[in-house]
């Protein structure tokens, strides 16, 4: 009696151990979720200075044919008050509706989105998120030439596996999207993607830097710098003028060529140092290289409506003070540029 038993035990402990084993592979192997998460193009100038913001577009599609419970978006940055978001756009949500409010405001703490249940064929997009870049010890290309890289991953993570799965798609794991900026610390250079309109600059006069360079955008969430101490003129410049004119060579970039219907603010701040003694207040003038090949001499001199704002851009104001030169330029679109006279 003692025998049948045992062995009767053992024969049940066999089947269970086959029953686990059997079952075992089906949780290992089960298959990844149908969800991803993306980027969209960036948002982001060629180069962004150390400390300008940098931004992305990201989006989240459930593709699968189960829902995921609870929806979460954050970064794997540390948590420290330097990698808080400078910017949270709007977020647009397809066949559903999600929280009016998902994600915490900017600057208030570490990115975090709370998106609720996202059920099958759901996508989540947010327009802009962005961040105030800082310099890493990493690198990445930019043309020819190698920049410090700012770099991060977004997560996207769903909390536990979703009662409604079916066949073994867990949603209880982590989606890691890679974003990347080339940065640089270089003085002569100022700006990135731009959240507002408050102005972007580089490096102001000095004993070793006779000439500088700001610009107010005509509105946010674009593109905007300000380039100088380039020796040569761009490429596509056209005309006797490329190989006149006085000081570095500027290079301007605000809303990647987009023309505007109303001017913006371009102030060129140069050392008297730089200004040959032909040049004045009535002959400066700026060699403007658009982004579409055309050179113009920008020389007409602004006249000015009871908003302050001027009334024949593009056009130029030209004023000394001290040992120093201000030209205020106002302009429709971006480019290359050099003053003249």
């Amino acid at each position: 009696m003692i025998r049948n038993s045992a062995t009767r035990w053992i024969g049940v402990a066999v089947t269970g151990l086959l029953a686990a084993m059997l079952l075992a592979p089906s949780a290992t192997l089960a298959s990844t979720p149908g969800w991803s998460l993306e980027k969209s193009a960036s948002l982001n100038p060629p180069i962004v200075k150390v400390g300008a913001n940098a931004g992305w577009s990201v989006e989240i599609d459930n593709n699968g044919t189960s829902n995921i419970s609870a929806l979460y978006l954050g970064t794997d940055l540390p948590k420290t008050s330097g990698f808080y978001p400078t910017y949270v756009g709007n977020v647009t949500y397809v066949n559903y509706v999600g929280p009016a409010k998902p994600c915490n405001a900017a600057g208030s703490g570490p990115l975090l989105c709370t998106f609720g249940a996202l059920p099958a064929g759901g996508k989540i997009m947010i327009d802009v998120i962005a961040f105030a870049t800082h310099s890493q010890a990493l690198d990445c290309t930019a043309g020819t030439v190698t920049y410090p890289c700012w770099s991060f991953n977004f997560e996207a993570f769903g909390n536990g596996n979703t009662p409604s799965d079916k066949g073994n798609k867990s949603h209880g794991d982590t989606l890691k999207l890679p974003v990347s900026v080339p940065t640089t610390t270089s003085g002569n250079y100022g700006g990135g993607f731009a959240i507002n309109t408050s102005n972007v600059a580089n490096d102001g006069l000095s004993r070793t830097n006779l000439q500088s360079e700001n610009v107010t955008p005509p509105n946010g969430l674009i593109q905007v710098t300000v380039e100088d101490g380039l020796t040569s003129a761009p490429s596509n410049c056209v005309g006797a003028a490329c190989s006149s004119g006085f000081g570095d060579w500027m290079r301007l970039n605000v809303g990647k060529g987009t023309v505007f219907s109303a001017p913006f603010k371009y102030v060129i701040d140069i050392s008297g140092k730089l200004v040959p003694g032909g040049a004045n207040v009535g002959t400066i003038n700026f060699l403007h290289v658009l982004e579409g090949g055309t050179t113009t001499v920008v020389n007409g001199r602004c006249t000015y409506g009871t908003d302050g704002q001027p009334t024949n851009a593009p056009c130029v104001t030209v004023t000394k003070s001290s040992t120093t030169f201000q030209v205020i330029v106002w302009l429709l679109d971006n480019g290359g540029g050099r003053l003249v006279y």
